[in-house]
C-alpha cells in the first residue's frame, strides 16, 4: 500500500469515526434530562433503607450574620459550626 491510499483510507475512517463521536455526542445531551435523573436515583434505589428520626435546620439570617460578624462573600467560621454543633449535641 503507497502512502498516499494509506493517509485517504485512514482520514476517510476517521471522518467517519468523528461523524459517529459527534451523533453519539447529540444523542447523549438530547437525553441527559433523562440520564441525569436516572443517575441521580439509582443510588438511593439500592441502598439500605435509612429513617431520620430527629434533624435540626439552621437558618443563617441577617441579624445573626451581623451579630456573629459574618462576611457575606465568603463560608461562615467554622468554630461557629462546631460550637452550635456542641450546645446542640448538649441540648439534645
Amino acid at each position: 500500500m503507497t502512502l498516499p491510499r494509506f493517509i485517504r483510507e485512514t482520514w476517510t475512517t476517521s471522518k467517519k469515526e468523528a461523524g459517529a463521536v459527534a451523533l453519539l455526542g447529540l444523542l447523549v445531551l438530547f437525553a441527559r434530562t433523562a440520564l441525569e435523573s436516572w443517575s441521580y436515583d439509582l443510588p438511593f434505589r439500592i441502598r439500605p433503607q435509612s429513617n431520620i428520626h430527629e434533624l435540626v435546620m439552621v437558618y443563617m439570617d441577617d441579624i445573626t450574620h451581623a451579630r456573629q460578624n459574618q462576611h457575606y462573600t465568603s463560608a461562615w467560621d467554622w468554630n461557629l459550626h462546631a460550637d452550635l454543633v456542641k450546645v446542640l449535641t448538649k441540648y439534645g
